[in-house]
């Protein structure tokens, strides 16, 4: 009967190496992931990304006014006989309608860095609870 025990005690002392080290392996591979993670913001304190998150919901709130502004008049064409008066209006136009492109551009750019700057703040959160972190490092199968 010792000889018994002694095999299952082995087997469990392989199956428990094996583990644990597929589980360093793959805390080790999360930790590389985790770090190539692109985080425009990790560097900030957390009173920067407050200020900078404020910053541009004020300025997504401007632009938003200017945008509106802009699309709710209707662009007024003049008619024209010679060419030259023609190519003056169409160039006209055409800078109104760069220019609401290059508004909507901005908006969303400043859309675009709330968004990160959110996604920083989840972040930093999940990585104040030290043994959430640890046990998502060790048991998450990145893919």
């Amino acid at each position: 009967m010792a000889q018994g025990s002694g095999s299952k005690v082995l087997l469990l002392f392989v199956l428990l190496a094996l583990a644990g080290g597929f589980g360093a392996w793959n805390y080790q591979r999360n930790v590389a992931a985790e770090r190539a993670e692109p985080r425009p913001f990790r560097t900030y304190s957390d009173a920067d990304l407050d200020s900078l998150t404020e910053a541009y919901r004020a300025e997504v709130e401007t632009y938003t006014k200017l945008y509106e502004a802009r699309t709710g008049r209707k662009v007024s064409i003049n008619e024209h006989a010679h060419t030259d008066q023609k190519l003056r209006e169409f160039e006209r136009v055409q800078r109104i309608s760069q220019d609401t492109r290059a508004l909507v551009t901005e908006l969303a750019q400043r859309h675009v860095a709330i968004e990160q700057l959110d996604a920083e703040r989840r972040k930093r959160v999940e990585e104040r609870n030290a043994v959430m972190l640890f046990l998502k490092r060790l048991f998450t199968y990145p893919g």
